[in-house]
């Protein structure tokens, strides 16, 4: 397979940190609602 271009590389890695930043916030919520349930 040939490398992907430097343009759909830097999409690619956007993308995942996206989707990292995204279930963090998701895990940040379910352990405040988990503090504040207890």
């Amino acid at each position: 397979v040939p490398p992907a271009s430097q343009g759909e590389r830097t999409q690619e890695d956007q993308k995942e940190a996206t989707v990292k930043s995204k279930n963090y916030a998701i895990s940040v919520c379910i352990v405040k609602k988990a503090v504040n349930s207890s």
